[in-house]
């Protein structure tokens, strides 16, 4: 029996299993559909074909080639641990678009297998709740930021940040050159060694820039300009986030004493009451405001 969608804000009580027949609740159910199981997880049941999901065709979210060889990477090394969030109602994928589509080319989906079985957590909800989950789910303002000083002492010690995501234009960008050169030095990781320069290396490798009819001079010059304009994006992307979501935007004014706090919210035709101001309105209101005669600031 299908799962009826159910009211825009009900609750389903947790743990409770969607009832839907994709859904492949037992290992031995699995092994009877004689299908390849992702291999690369120690994730069991609930599982669900590859062929009966579909991609959200709405998924604001992108990934550029070299992240996309560090989630493969990251998936081959310590395998899937979060299961993708699949919507029984729609059909659809919520969380783990990026997740997929390496899965997809680590089974190598239509050349070696034409389906398989995939772990996933199966959830019940509206188009509209579905979308805002899957926008909560990668929403960088509900992910908290790093502590660049407590990921330096993971870092100096056993942890490595190159099996964590990170490449030497990252380490170079937060704990600088120096700190970067040498963790590379200790991990044996070259410069430009984990970068991916190609769409896709499984589809094979990307041309050279000496075959392009370029001398080697002018090959190694071009090769340089790019890895430069590559680093220049990452550190305006970088300066772009740190300005979006560093939470020190907020000024205190403080005053004398109450009255003198609401003369001065009067004096430019603001609620005397109000605690909070937008800086905006804040700002034309004062260019509105005739100049007050007298502010509310006497001797001490």
């Amino acid at each position: 029996m299908t799962q009826k969608p159910r009211k825009a804000g009900t609750r389903i009580a947790q743990g409770a299993p969607v009832d839907d027949p994709r859904i492949i609740r037992t290992e031995a159910d699995a092994e009877a559909l004689e299908l390849p199981v992702f291999k690369w997880t120690q994730l069991q049941a609930p599982y669900i074909r590859r062929s009966d999901i579909t991609r959200a065709p709405y998924n604001p979210r992108s990934m550029d080639a070299s992240g996309k060889k560090k989630l493969r990477e990251g998936l081959k090394r310590y395998g899937l641990v979060e299961r993708p969030v699949f919507n029984a109602t729609t059909g659809l994928l919520v969380g783990g678009h990026q997740r997929l589509e390496q899965m997809d080319k680590l089974m190598g989906l239509g050349k070696e297998c034409e389906d398989y079985l995939l772990p996933v957590n199966a959830i019940s909800m509206t188009e509209k709740e579905e979308a805002e989950l899957n926008v909560l789910l990668n929403n960088p303002s509900v992910q908290g930021t790093y502590d660049t000083g407590a990921l330096e002492q993971l870092f100096g010690g056993d942890v490595n940040p190159f099996a964590a995501g990170f490449d030497n234009m990252d380490l170079g960008l937060m704990f600088g050159g120096d700190f970067a050169a040498e963790l590379a030095e200790r991990f044996g990781v070259s410069e430009g060694e984990e970068e991916d320069s190609g769409e896709d290396d499984e589809d094979g490798p990307a041309p050279d820039a000496r075959t392009d009819g370029l001398g080697d001079t002018e090959a190694l010059q071009a090769e340089a300009d790019k890895i430069e304009a590559l680093k220049g994006r990452k550190r305006e992307q970088v300066a772009e986030d740190r300005e979006r979501n560093d939470a020190d935007h907020i000024l205190h004014l403080v005053f004398r004493n109450r009255k003198e706090l609401r003369s001065y919210l009067e004096s430019y035709g603001m609620d005397p009451e109000q605690r909070y101001v937008d800086a905006q309105r804040w700002m034309e209101n004062v260019e509105q405001a005739d100049e007050p005669e007298d502010l509310p600031f006497g001797e001490g």
